[in-house]
Order: C-alpha cells, then structure tokens, then sequence
C-alpha cells in the first residue's frame, strides 16, 4: 500500500458521513436543498403603479343646535376644521350646578352606502372639582349609545352610525361646589373610523 492520495476522500470518513446522513434525513434535506440553489434573478419589466387621492372624510363633525345659540353664555367658542374632522371649543361650568347642552356636537355620516363604528376616546379628567364630565352619543331617537366618561380610568365611547345618518352628542358637566378650575380642563378628544 502506498501513500494515500490527499485529493482522494478517505474510505472511512465517506462511511461515517453516510452513517449520519442515514440517521438524519432532514440534514440530507437541507443539504440537497443547499445544493440546488441557483443564482438566479427575475426581474419584470413591467412596473407596479400606485396612486393617492384624497376623498371626503366618511364621518365628519357639525356643530350642534345648542352651540351658539342657547348656551351663548356657556359655549366660548366651538369651530369645526375645515374638513370636519375635528372640533375645538371652549365651555364655561358653574360651581355647584349641571351644565347640560343637549346638541353640543353631532357626528354625521357622509357615506351614502355603509355604516361606519366611531370610537371616542381622550384622556381621563382626575379632579376633585369635577364631579361629572360627560359626552353622551344619541341615537335618532335620542337613545344613549354611548357616554365618553372623562372621568372614567381609560374614558372611551363607540356607536355604529348607519349609512347617511347623524347622531346628537349631549355634553354633561357638573362642578363640585367651590370650583376655580384653575389650569382649566383641556382635553383632547381622538375620532376613530371602523
């Protein structure tokens, strides 16, 4: 016997390879699968086009019918953006009473064909000078919904509003006696579309 050739695999080591290989058919898997990959690219020639368009906000805000007429002296200001997706306003709460404006804000739906959920949701109010703090969802028959509790630990309210339908928000405050409300109660209030 002469020198082994070192280009040549050893008998021995080409045994104990197929040993395991027999014993581990998902190595043998992965190395057939190893082995047959190729280096190989597609490209299309043709390319994939995307376009964005704006369209009308399917729930939109409108001011309510007690905003600024009855409740003058208790509504400072209440505007709606442009795109009537959100409100801003300004209220004035008497210490000791329950300010309640029956249509504060409403919530319409613009889409002519589908119900949409809204949610309502904002931040809690955690003051002692507030006893109750409220935004109450209305059906067309003036059935609560759904009451966004500012008060409550994670305040949240959701209604289904049918196909080109409004729903009245009634708006509810009531002070504790002594009430400044220094540093005011300025919450912001998020509109989510289902």
């Amino acid at each position: 016997m002469g020198t082994p050739d070192p280009n040549q695999p050893n008998p021995g080591s080409i045994k104990r390879a197929m040993n395991i290989l027999i014993g581990h058919p998902l190595l043998v898997a992965l190395l057939v699968t190893g082995l047959g990959t190729a280096a190989i690219t597609i490209t299309y020639l043709n390319d994939s086009t995307m376009t964005a368009d704006a369209i009308e906000a399917p729930i939109q805000f409108e001011e309510g019918d007690d905003t600024t007429t009855t409740a003058s002296d208790y509504v400072n200001t209440f505007t709606i953006s442009s795109d009537a997706t959100y409100f801003t306003a300004s209220i004035n709460g008497v210490p000791e009473a329950n300010l309640t404006i029956e249509s504060f804000v409403k919530i319409k739906n613009t889409d002519d064909s589908n119900s949409h959920d809204v949610t309502l949701t904002t931040s809690q109010v955690s003051s002692a000078e507030v006893d109750d703090y409220t935004l109450i969802i209305l059906d067309t028959d003036s059935n609560t919904l759904d009451v966004l509790d500012f008060t409550a630990a994670s305040p949240s309210a959701t209604a289904t509003l049918p196909a080109s339908t409004t729903y009245e928000v009634r708006l509810h405050l009531e002070l504790a006696s002594g009430a400044t409300l220094t540093g005011g109660l300025e919450r912001d209030i998020t509109l989510s579309v289902g």
